[in-house]
Parts: C-alpha cells; structure tokens; sequence
C-alpha cells in the first residue's frame, strides 16, 4: 500500500474514532434522579445551615442527588414548582396527583443545581416528592 493510502485510511480511522467518541459523550443518557442514590439527606434547616457554615458546600453539593425533609412545602403546580423555607426553589418533571397547594412532613429528592444569588434562594431541579407515612 502507498504511503498516501496508509495517510488517508489512518486519517478516516481518526476521525471515525473521534466522532463516535463526541458522539457517545454528546448523547449520553438523561439521569433518572427518582433512581438514583441519595447522595446526602438533611432537613431544610441543616441544608441552609451548611451553605451558610461551609465555604466549598456548592462545590461538594453542585450536581449531586439530595433529599431535603421539609415541615413544609408550597407547589405551584401550573410551573410544577415548590419553594421551601422560602430559601429552597423546587422543580418536578411531574408533580404526583396531588389535591393539596400545601403539604407538611414531606421529602423532595433532587438535583441541586446551585445558589442564585439574585434570588437568594437555593435551586434544586428533577425533583420528586416523597411522601412517608409514619
């Protein structure tokens, strides 16, 4: 084989490698959050305790799956979105059906997504709710 075919297949080669790669890394698969492990559990007042307490909390918490135990919980269900404490922004994909806008003792697994500081509230996403019975 010439020197220009070896060239062109190792060519084609690379670019056939580094395109499934892209590929495979670009359409990775959604996470499933309801699946997924918790990484930490805490009340609502220890998480707003931690970020206030910790400086690397958004750094070791960004992107992890939590669960937060709130005494309560507002939904909004036309942007099917939560607040709770009025520090912690809440967003389900679905939210269950539900009768209530105001639900007490309750957990909500999620991603946290970060700290707005406009706002100034904490920003969870993917989130369900989970309801325990004692």
């Amino acid at each position: 084989m010439s020197k220009k075919g070896i060239i062109l297949i190792s060519t084609a080669l690379f670019f056939l490698i580094g395109f499934v790669l892209v590929r495979q890394f670009i359409y990775q698969p959604h996470r499933n959050i309801a699946e997924e492990k918790v990484f930490k559990e805490l009340t609502s007042e220890q998480f707003i305790h931690a970020f206030d307490s910790d400086s690397t909390f958004s750094e070791t918490f960004t992107n992890q799956t939590i669960s937060i135990y709130a005494k309560e919980i507002e939904l909004d269900f036309e942007n099917k979105s939560g607040m709770i404490d009025n520090k912690i922004s809440v967003r389900f994909d679905t939210i269950q059906n539900i009768a209530e806008s105001t639900l007490e003792n309750v957990y909500v697994k999620g991603r946290f997504v970060g700290y707005d500081e406009l706002l100034e509230e904490f920003q969870l996403d993917q989130c369900i709710l989970i309801t325990k019975k004692n």
